[in-house]
């Protein structure tokens, strides 16, 4: 009976990782990928100011009456109903911006044509409009809603990916009873057995990173893989009381209509300093500025992992505090932000986003080489023998898939630096360029001999990684010959990173290469595979 029970494990990890292995590699690399996403925004975007360290030093509130000094003197911000200034906080918020919201006819608010949005410096000097582009929190939202789809199916669709990776997690568990004994073995030019070696001590370093990021990623979107839970406790088609309740706003009344001076920061900051002290600060809204219904409302900076805000809501013309929201106190919900603000690790300083980061390279490898396991299995012993059809498929659409997804991500960065600035639809292009890259080395795979198709994308992407930094000198002021005097360690670790990748796909083409020529005069063992479609050609 056990003998049965492991064969059915076996028969559930081998193929619900093959069916989802392709679509999990591909969220994993992206997700490892969005960890640095404001780095890649401030990469992707030259025109804006370096991030030094005295300019990092100014209090939030100097940067917040630096906005605000901008807003009273905007045109385009008089008669707004709202302002809304946003500080530089950390990781996540680079730049103090400044927005406005006007009411439209009727007056409803909408963030169209009438409405704007400014990014200052911290003296509050209005930046050089930077070019448009998709940045890092394109390639965020991509590896949880993927692309060219409807958003509930891309969410629907990496719901099912996380489920499956848990199951292929538990399963491989079961099959893997001496995990500790085989984390430290390793076989090598043992063909399959080495692949197997390799998965097992890859997968056995990345299971709490594989468990922690399925689960938390499934809570993440919980209430659209469930709504029937939400309409369960709040009614029929009650998504909107549901986040009315999980994400209160505050009650904010209409304008007056009568003049009536909005208290400058300076007062509201003495106010605020009752409550939470010398803290920092967030964001910093002013509803109906110049009305004798203005309403300020001030948001305190987060730490840690938690995710719900302490805000306070005061009398824009006398002061008074109206309302004081603490953070969410409650069991459930701490806990809740706690695993959410783990997964996407906004928290966390740089070198331990550098180790999340290295932890999803890890659960890709996962994949990869339980992907590159599944054919290695199927593939004739003997030269005479041919491989079946779906063995030649899979093994050549690993390559481009592989191989191809690290090229594409590649092309999205030469895209940046190569479309024209002015271009009306340059972020778009950025994203097709991506997948039309990653296509073509489908296609590449799909019709090249496996074991040279390896290498030439390996040599490839190697060259993609390495020449970046150049072209990002070539093409702009935010090279390492400037990011690193000028201590901006988020710029200059993108262009860092670039080159360490370049430099471990160049490592690999070699040793693919070196390989191949070892294995040629015995023949015994051809590296990825023998010729496949066209006949059993030597690699």
């Amino acid at each position: 009976m056990l003998q049965g029970v492991m064969q059915r494990m076996a028969w559930l990890h081998t193929w619900l990782g093959l069916c989802v292995g392709w679509l999990a590699y591909f969220v994993f690399v992206l997700g490892s990928v969005a960890y640095f996403d404001t780095e890649i925004d401030r990469w992707m975007r030259p025109e804006l100011p370096l991030r030094t360290s005295a300019a990092q030093a100014i209090p939030s509130t100097q940067s917040i009456v630096s906005a605000y000094r901008y807003l009273d003197g905007e045109p385009l911000a008089e008669g707004a109903q709202v302002w809304e200034i946003v500080a530089p906080q950390g990781h996540e918020v680079a730049h103090l911006s400044a927005g406005w919201r006007q009411p439209q006819s009727g007056g409803r608010m909408s963030r169209g044509i009438s409405s704007g949005t400014r990014l200052l410096d911290y003296d509050g000097t209005p930046l050089i409009a930077p070019r448009a582009t998709g940045g890092g929190y394109a390639l965020y939202r991509l590896h949880v809603q993927l692309h060219y789809l409807p958003r509930l199916t891309g969410f629907y669709l990496t719901g099912i990916c996380a489920m499956a990776v848990l199951l292929c997690v538990f399963s491989g568990i079961v099959l893997h009873k001496r995990l500790l004994r085989d984390l430290f073995l390793f076989r090598p030019d043992k063909r399959a057995r080495s692949w197997l070696d390799a998965h097992t001590t890859v997968g056995t370093m990345a299971i709490p990173y594989l468990i922690f990021m399925a689960y938390s990623g499934l809570v993440f979107l919980n209430s659209s893989y469930l709504p029937w839970l939400v309409d369960g406790n709040f009614g029929d088609n009650g998504r909107s009381r549901y986040i009315a309740t999980v994400f209160p706003r505050h009650a904010i009344p209409a304008p007056a209509g009568i003049a009536a001076p909005t208290l400058t920061p300076e007062t509201i900051f003495t106010r605020t300093q009752q409550h939470w002290g010398g803290s920092e600060l967030a964001a910093y809204t002013i509803w109906n500025p110049g009305d004798a219904n203005a309403r300020i409302g001030v948001e305190r900076a987060r730490h840690g992992v938690e995710r719900g805000n302490e805000q306070l809501l005061f009398d824009g013309v006398s002061g008074e505090l109206l309302e004081a929201r603490e953070a969410p106190r409650s069991t459930p919900r701490r806990v809740y932000d706690a695993i959410l603000g783990i997964h996407e690790g906004n928290f966390a300083p740089g070198w331990l986003r550098a180790l999340y980061f290295a932890a999803g390279l890890l659960g890709s490898s996962v994949i990869a080489t339980g992907s590159i396991l599944w054919v290695h299995k199927r593939l004739p012993r003997h030269a005479a023998q041919r491989p079946t059809l779906g063995c030649m498929l899979a093994q050549r659409l690993n390559v481009g898939v592989f191989a191809g997804l690290p090229i594409a991500l590649a092309a999205y960065f030469w895209a940046n630096r190569l479309l024209s600035a002015d271009f009306e639809t340059r972020a778009a292009w950025e994203m097709h360029a991506l997948f039309l890259t990653w296509g073509i080395c489908l296609l590449f795979g799909l019709f090249r001999s496996p074991a040279r198709s390896w290498r030439e994308l390996c040599v490839l992407a190697a060259a993609a990684y390495l020449l970046l930094p150049l072209l990002n000198g070539l093409c702009s002021e935010r090279h390492l010959g400037v990011t690193l005097p000028a201590g901006d360690w988020g710029l200059a670790g993108i262009d860092l990173a670039l080159l360490l990748i370049g430099i471990v796909f160049g490592a690999l083409a070699w040793w693919l290469d070196f390989r191949r020529r070892r294995s040629l005069p015995h023949r015994a063992d051809p590296l990825f595979a023998p010729a496949g479609f066209g006949g059993n050609r030597p690699c």
